[in-house]
């Protein structure tokens, strides 16, 4: 049984290079790597499939992703909203389950990616949607990434359109989610602008 990986990695980063000259957060350095190198290469651990959605024009990153043994698929209407690069992410997908991640959140750890993999092997019926739970307990109502849907639901989201993504999946069949604490900030944080480098690394 096939589990992969869908990573969003079509976003404009508007925040972003608005505050640092233009830059593009996915090809910002984040330790020896950059943002994107270290996202794809955390996924890259757990998955054996995964599949990087990306712009037209997103020659240099394609290439930066090159050695991570990666599919990459363009979508073509990006600039659209975020349903498109959905929709574009699970065009003809042959796999039985994906987990829909996102490229600007680096700091998720190898272990839960582990886990919910597990999860997704024995409930391959079932939604999965993790939540950040602090030290004392308490759940965060951050929506948090990366979010696994059946492939009885694929054509569903390839049909996404303007800024819909995987919540409205959720909703729409709240009795199949299945959902997962994890003590691990890293499925709730993402890089929104330059400062948001510092928070940490993915181990």
């Amino acid at each position: 049984m096939t589990v992969g990986a869908v990573i969003l990695a079509a976003g404009f980063g508007r925040r972003f290079s608005a505050l640092e000259a233009g830059a593009d957060k996915r090809l910002h350095a984040l330790g020896s790597n950059t943002v994107a190198q270290t996202t794809v290469a955390t996924y890259r651990r757990v998955f054996s499939q995964v599949r990087v959605v990306v712009r037209s024009d997103d020659n240099k990153l394609i290439k930066q992703l090159d050695d991570l043994d990666i599919e990459a698929c363009i979508a073509k209407d990006a600039h659209k909203g975020m349903g498109h690069s959905l929709a574009a992410g699970f065009q003809n997908l042959p796999w039985r389950f994906a987990f829909v991640a996102l490229l600007d959140m680096p700091f998720i750890l190898a272990s839960t990616l582990n886990t919910i993999k597990t999860h997704a092997l024995e409930h391959p019926d079932r939604f999965i949607r993790p939540h950040y739970v602090d030290a004392t307990g308490k759940r965060s109502t951050a929506f948090a990434h990366p979010i696994g849907i059946p492939s009885q639901y694929f054509s569903e989201v390839a049909e996404s359109s303007g800024d819909t993504g995987a919540k409205r999946l959720l909703q729409a069949h709240v009795k199949l989610v299945l959902g997962l604490d994890f003590n691990d900030p890293g499925i709730i944080q993402d890089i929104d602008v330059p400062s948001d480098l510092g928070r940490g690394a993915s181990t």
